[in-house]
């Protein structure tokens, strides 16, 4: 099983991980804030699209659409990766 498509995505999703947080602490309105936050969320839905693809013959697309998303690179103290990096990092590129 490949997981390009993931990969790419998440690495995406990770580009711009600093960008829209510095724009949601940075954001002079609600309505900013509001399409940074929306920007984070079309990029994790992505990631699901991503993965839903690359493992079509196990997983529902559609259902990995609504469910996988990516969470941080580096999880807070005392939590761990999330499903899909965990997959990632036990993927032979």
């Amino acid at each position: 099983m490949s997981l390009t498509r993931t990969r790419a995505a998440v690495a995406e999703f990770d580009r711009m991980a600093p960008i829209l947080d510095a724009q949601m602490r940075e954001a002079p309105t609600n309505t900013e804030v509001l399409a940074a936050v929306a920007e984070e969320d079309r990029l994790g839905e992505a990631v699901g699209i991503a993965f839903g693809l690359d493992t079509a013959g196990l997983n529902n697309p559609e259902t990995c659409r609504k469910c996988v998303r990516p969470g941080p690179a580096t999880p807070s103290p005392g939590a761990e990766l999330s499903f899909v990096r965990r997959m990632l990092a036990k993927e032979t590129v």
